[in-house]
């Protein structure tokens, strides 16, 4: 991640995401949830996105105090590692913050066809 122009300019795309990966980029946020495990201890379930695809995982820490950054459309910077659960790749979030919309560049997040229109 870097800035030009006062934008911060996203390195990392969800396409690219592999297991054991760190990561420390800008997503989109898709949907969040807040549950709770079976001992009623709170989480979120976040699925972010970008131009190239989405991506979920729980958010363990802090989970009623994120939940209010995490809202659908909304931009977040995430820090964490990419994991495998069930087969499937998984964000496991370390940290999270919020990001203004005026601080990112809105193309890295639509998605665009790869056919000429």
């Amino acid at each position: 991640m870097s800035t030009t122009s006062g934008k911060v300019v996203k390195s990392v795309f969800v396409d690219q995401l592999s297991e054991g990966d760190r990561f420390d980029d800008l997503f989109l946020v898709k949907s969040s949830r807040l549950s709770e495990t079976r001992a009623g201890k709170p989480y979120m379930l976040l699925t972010v996105m970008d131009k190239t695809g989405e991506i979920g995982g729980p958010v363990w820490d802090q989970a009623e105090e994120r939940y209010p950054f995490c809202q659908a459309g909304l931009f977040i910077r995430l820090k964490g590692v990419v994991q495998s659960y069930q087969n499937k790749i998984q964000l496991k979030v370390d940290n999270l913050c919020a990001i203004g919309e005026s601080d990112v560049n809105p193309a890295d997040f639509m998605i665009a066809s790869v056919r000429d229109l």
